[in-house]
């Protein structure tokens, strides 16, 4: 049984009830990770895939165990903005949730989130890195113990086990805290594409579900 599937192929090949019943197999039968992409289609035509971060809320509660990762390009968002959606989305799902980050630069998701007026001249590279150290950075905006709830003396949370980011950058300026509690697992993963290079891909529903089925057999 593969441990880890990554979704691909064009979004015509799987469509919402197909995607679901590989996931749900999936979970039911130990694979340990599954990755849904986020891409946009390209512009001489093709499906592109629903936000992935939506699937993973949609699907989290149909899963007990599979971890749902998000392949999600930095191009399109604000770090503050992916930051808490992806804190979000570990809340609910019992910290399952996480980011694969989708370094590919396509010339559709750039020409999408109007890269060539707002980052023309920018070293993506190096707003990449800030991208994600600030996410992290957010993630870690509030301790294990820091809500306390103690209604007798007033107060809701600890301010020693809250910390502000106050992140002044070369792309990005961002104080925080991030307004989403820490989650069961502490943080959502962030991965990056060497760390799953152990992944299986699976192009279609139909690939998919018969790759489970022959692991099971």
């Amino acid at each position: 049984m593969p441990k880890r599937l990554t979704v691909g192929g064009d979004f015509s090949d799987w469509n919402l009830s197909g995607l679901r019943d590989v996931v749900v197999r999936a979970d039911a039968a130990g694979v340990e990770m599954i990755v849904l992409p986020d891409a946009i289609a390209p512009p001489d035509g093709g499906y592109s895939w629903p936000d992935a971060l939506i699937l993973i809320g949609w699907l989290a509660p149909l899963t007990k165990q599979v971890r749902l990762i998000g392949k999600v390009s930095s191009l399109g968002h604000q770090p503050y903005n992916l930051a808490r959606r992806l804190a979000s989305l570990d809340i609910i799902s019992g910290g399952r949730a996480g980011w694969l980050v989708d370094d590919s630069q396509t010339a559709a998701a750039f020409a999408a989130f109007s890269g060539p007026q707002r980052l023309a001249n920018v070293d993506l590279q190096k707003r990449q890195v800030e991208f994600e150290s600030i996410v992290l950075g957010l993630w870690q905006s509030w301790d294990a113990d820091a809500l306390v709830h103690d209604k007798a003396g007033g107060q809701f949370f600890n301010p020693a086990a809250m910390h502000t980011l106050d992140h002044n950058g070369e792309y990005f300026s961002v104080k925080g805290p991030l307004n989403v509690m820490r989650s069961p697992a502490g943080a959502p993963a962030l991965f990056h594409a060497g760390d799953l290079a152990d992944s299986v891909t699976v192009e279609s529903a139909g690939a998919a579900l018969a790759l489970l089925q022959e692991a099971r057999s």
